[in-house]
């Protein structure tokens, strides 16, 4: 007859090995998978309108991977322009017209209109996050 106290241990260890037994490892092309499509995730687009000679938001923060659109709803043309030769660069935006951009990797992306330099309305910066 087994003691109470072994009996126990015995307990515990058919309960320990049934759960080793129902966990799974995943096979190296299931890991790499799994990282893949965590690297390629997208996130919702966020939106940035150019009105009345301004951009709507002067800050903005997204994580990698998240595309921006900047919607021109003023009157005149306008551009997205990178300072200091970083991306993004829009070339002219149109009245009604568009223009995205995904942001691939974290830092501080400050960028201004080429067309109206000196209007602090229509300067901001973009900042990633990984």
């Amino acid at each position: 007859m087994i003691s109470a106290a072994r009996a126990r241990k015995a307990g515990c260890i058919i309960v320990c090995s049934c759960t080793l037994v129902s966990c799974t490892v995943a096979s190296p092309a299931e890991e790499q998978s799994a990282v893949s499509s965590a690297s390629s995730m997208r996130y919702e687009d966020v939106h940035v309108t150019i009105d009345h000679y301004r951009y709507s938001q002067k800050e903005l923060t997204i994580r990698a991977g998240t595309t921006v659109v900047w919607t021109n709803k003023d009157k005149v043309v306008h551009t997205v322009t990178g300072d200091r030769d970083v991306t993004p660069n829009s070339g002219t935006i149109q009245v009604g017209e568009s223009f995205s951009y995904t942001f691939t990797e974290p830092g501080e992306y400050p960028y201004h209109c080429a067309i109206y330099p000196t209007l602090k309305n229509l300067k901001a910066v973009v900042i990633v996050t990984p």
